[in-house]
């Protein structure tokens, strides 16, 4: 715990030192602490009750990136959904919107904050957010395959097809 909360404080906008840290304070029965980290008690981990360490090496390097430059909304894009399939839904979704500030085009960015809007039950924001992304990537199945589950959780049959 002391070496994973020393390297957040020396790197504090880094996920993989923020998902460690709250990680140790989870295993120390501190589920507060970890919220107040903004990680919740969800965190996905692998049966040995650890996140992997392929996940948080992938973390780091784009902890990297993103240090190296504050406008790669790609990074930011690819860290959301890192975070969201780690269930740290408001963790993703604020990288979702920190690549929307840098790029409100980017059609992988406003299919992030769909997923995250969706699973942190923002239906409105997350419809939103993916019949823009349709628009902007119209060629893209799988955005359209999204768009058309969040209409039908909303009972728009029409809509859905």
């Amino acid at each position: 715990l002391d070496d994973a909360e020393h390297a957040f404080k020396l790197q504090p906008t880094s996920m993989r030192a923020r998902i460690q840290t709250a990680e140790a304070l989870l295993d120390t029965d501190r589920a507060d602490d970890a919220a107040q980290l903004g990680v919740g008690k969800n965190l996905q981990r692998e049966e040995d009750k650890h996140v992997s360490e392929q996940v948080l090496e992938i973390l780091g390097k784009l902890d990297t990136r993103v240090l190296a430059n504050s406008k790669d909304a790609d990074s930011l894009v690819a860290r959301s959904k890192i975070l969201r399939e780690l269930w740290q839904y408001a963790l993703a979704l604020a990288d979702a919107r920190a690549a929307l500030a840098i790029n409100d085009k980017s059609a992988d960015a406003h299919f992030e904050a769909a997923q995250d809007f969706d699973r942190l039950d923002q239906q409105k924001e997350a419809l939103s957010h993916a019949r823009i992304a349709t628009e902007l990537d119209p060629k893209d199945p799988e955005r359209w395959f999204y768009l058309g589950v969040l209409e039908r959780q909303r009972a728009n049959f029409p809509a859905a097809i």
